[in-house]
């Protein structure tokens, strides 16, 4: 009997000892997860008022401060699939556009609720080309997306003066090639592009009486005036330094899931201390 109760006080011994070493082994973890999460927090405020920096003036290429080339010739509808569904398309002219990329849209965002991940303008891009692209212009200039517009606001005098609306637009970019989707997703600001394609007018197919109609003129303002561009060729020919981006990326996704890890072993170590004591 007492041999017995020596045994059963040595495993209950044994067994609290295992118990101390994981609630110790939960509270490392969690101290290592406040770390994770104050660097992440740290990183993506800074990486965020980096990574959408545009290039300094002498870094802009002269072939990106051209005019676009519009040719309004008639064109035969056609059509494309774009995720399972049909698209018909009317070209309303060939069109050529260089310029900077100021700005994009993120249809993948929680609070767009005009677009989702089976939208087929798979992102509208905000280009400045010409004389916005002068030394005290643009870099001078605030421009932003929503949904499915773009904006600008000069921030000093001298670009609200120098800011010429006429070589700046907001371009609804769609294809039906796979490898032109791809570049156009990654696309980012501070990319000095390209584009070769068509002014377009687009329905899904059943659908004629809601056509998305573009732009023809770059002098039009407000609903309407967004040009949409089925791109056949897209060139980044001056690519944005994405390493800021990439930390952005990694240091989003790092701070999600330690706040997650971080919960639950708030809510697991109560339950290891009071189940083991």
């Amino acid at each position: 009997m007492l041999m017995s109760r020596l045994n059963q006080g040595k495993q209950r011994k044994a067994g609290l000892r295992r118990t101390d070493a994981r609630v110790d082994a939960c509270r490392k973890v969690s101290k290592a997860l406040s770390m994770l999460i104050v660097i992440s927090l740290a990183v993506l405020l800074f990486s965020g008022t980096c990574k959408d920096r545009l290039p300094e003036p002498e870094k802009l290429l002269p072939a990106i401060a051209a005019e676009p080339v519009q040719d309004n010739k008639e064109q035969l509808p056609f059509d494309f699939k774009y995720m399972g569904t049909r698209y018909v398309v009317y070209p309303q002219a060939s069109y050529e556009l260089s310029g900077l990329l100021v700005s994009h849209n993120d249809i993948t965002a929680w609070w767009d609720i005009y677009h989702d991940e089976n939208s087929v303008d798979i992102k509208d891009i905000c280009v400045v080309w010409g004389e916005n692209l002068q030394p005290g212009v643009y870099k001078e200039v605030e421009f932003y997306n929503e949904s499915v517009s773009c904006h600008y606001r000069p921030l000093t005098q001298k670009s609200q003066l120098a800011f010429n609306p006429r070589q700046f637009s907001n371009n609804h970019l769609l294809s039906g090639d796979e490898t032109v989707r791809d570049t156009i997703r990654n696309l980012k600001i501070g990319d000095q592009i390209k584009i070769r394609g068509r002014l377009v007018n687009y329905h899904q197919a059943g659908y004629s009486e809601l056509v998305r109609r573009t732009s023809l003129t770059r002098s039009d303002t407000a609903g309407g005036a967004c040009e949409v561009i089925y791109v056949d060729e897209l060139e980044v020919v001056s690519r944005a330094p994405r390493g800021w981006s990439r930390a952005y990326d990694i240091s989003r996704r790092a701070l999600f899931y330690g706040l997650l890890l971080k919960l639950l072993l708030f809510l697991l170590l109560p339950w290891l201390e009071y189940r083991y004591n």
